[in-house]
């Protein structure tokens, strides 16, 4: 468990606490073993924050910069998935069966509020009742319970669902359209390309909030083209709808390949691309018609000091990135290797669209030590050369 100590020039606060604590129905402790998973595969910590440190930064004080960007991933995370988060229990029968699924999933107060019991009872009683006995309101009590689920798992689907489109609207867009002009004429393919394109002017993205499930999902901005709909879809139609996917499904795949793969440095500064064995998996996705691809990473080539090298291993040379304290600049230095394979742990993050969208977003920025991003791109180096850690085992292959 380590706890960061606040650094004056890199810290920040993490200012839509209230849409994240919404998901997870006011309750911090909720939030801090999903935020101290990320953390350990987050490239600017790698490490467990303490609970402490994340409700501070969830009661919206100054932080250490990178905490407060991994709740902002979190928000934007809940925000697009809300399920595992936030999904209710089913309803019991008892009341002394619902008191323990029930005080799993929220407090009391919670509770009192999402039932709108307050024509039932005091909240008071309701806090009575969730400790011993069985009152006589329990049956109108869990009808409310079951009703609100019902309604919970309702707006779950079409959360779901408006999330997919909104990410996936660009690719599958010729095919949504297209399917309900085919089947439910123009008027009805009009209406769906305005509804798609809708989301180009999503202005805010709300929490999914299972105390109010009819709470709206996005806020839009008015479009000021809209009267350009009908000819851009006229033009859809006249060709052909050119990137429609027809609904052909295709068997599922594994194989272990031989890839590249880019990484990037613990300050997200840095990129460069190992050779890496991962096993691939091809599976139909029926939502965009096509081959959802996974890979899991098994191992990584990597550069290791030449004083490990064994027969039959070719040394080779290569520079090494080295940061000169006292003269506080870089220098590079050659330095002899041998390569080797090694499994993959917690500490090789890989990087991609992500880390570049983030080095674009801090484009300019530096640190001590550290040159700035570049045009807003991730400068590339080197793969550079493992220091040898206890525990960790490098195999000849």
């Amino acid at each position: 468990m380590t706890t960061f100590r606040e650094r004056q020039d890199e810290t920040d606060f993490f200012w839509e606490q209230d849409e994240l604590l919404r998901t997870y129905r006011g309750v911090v402790k909720k939030i801090v073993p999903r935020a101290q998973h990320m953390a350990r595969k987050h490239p600017r910590l790698q490490k467990e924050i303490s609970e402490s440190t994340l409700r501070k930064a969830i009661n919206g004080d100054h932080v250490w910069e990178p905490i407060a960007q991994l709740l902002a991933e979190l928000r934007r995370e809940v925000a697009r998935d809300p399920r595992p988060a936030c999904e209710p229990p089913e309803i019991p029968e008892t009341i002394d069966a619902f008191r323990k699924v029930a005080l799993e999933y929220a407090p009391n107060t919670w509770w009192y509020r999402a039932l709108a019991l307050d024509d039932l009872c005091k909240p008071s009683s309701f806090q009575t009742w969730m400790s011993r006995g069985e009152p006589k309101e329990w049956p109108a009590v869990r009808e409310r319970a079951v009703a609100w689920r019902l309604r919970v798992m309702s707006a779950l689907e079409r959360w779901e669902r408006c999330a997919r489109e909104q990410f996936d609207r660009f690719e599958m867009l010729d095919t949504w359209v297209k399917d309900v002009h085919d089947t439910r004429g123009e008027v009805a393919a009009l209406q769906e390309f305005k509804r798609l394109r809708d989301y180009e002017t999503i202005s805010y993205h709300m929490c999914f909030d299972p105390a109010n499930p009819e709470r709206p999902q996005f806020e839009f901005r008015h479009r000021k083209d809209e009267s350009e709909d009908a000819a851009a879809l006229k033009k859809l139609v006249d060709a052909g709808f050119p990137r429609y996917r027809a609904d052909d499904p295709k068997p599922e795949t594994h194989e272990v390949v031989t890839t590249f793969q880019n990484f990037v440095s613990d300050d997200f500064r840095w990129e460069w691309s190992s050779q890496v064995i991962v096993e691939r998996t091809l599976r139909w996705d029926a939502w965009t018609r096509g081959m959802a691809r996974t890979d899991r990473l098994l191992k990584v080539r990597v550069k290791v000091p030449s004083s490990l090298a064994v027969e039959g291993e070719t040394i080779e040379q290569d520079r090494r990135r080295v940061w000169i304290e006292r003269k506080a600049e870089w220098y590079y230095e050659f330095t002899p290797y041998v390569w080797r394979w090694r499994d993959v742990d917690e500490h090789d993050i890989p990087g991609g669209a992500d880390a570049r969208d983030e080095a674009m977003r801090r484009a300019g920025l530096d640190a001590e030590g550290r040159e700035p991003v570049i045009d807003g791109y991730l400068l590339d180096c080197i793969p550079p050369i493992e220091k040898i850690e206890p525990g960790r085992v490098y195999t000849v292959e």
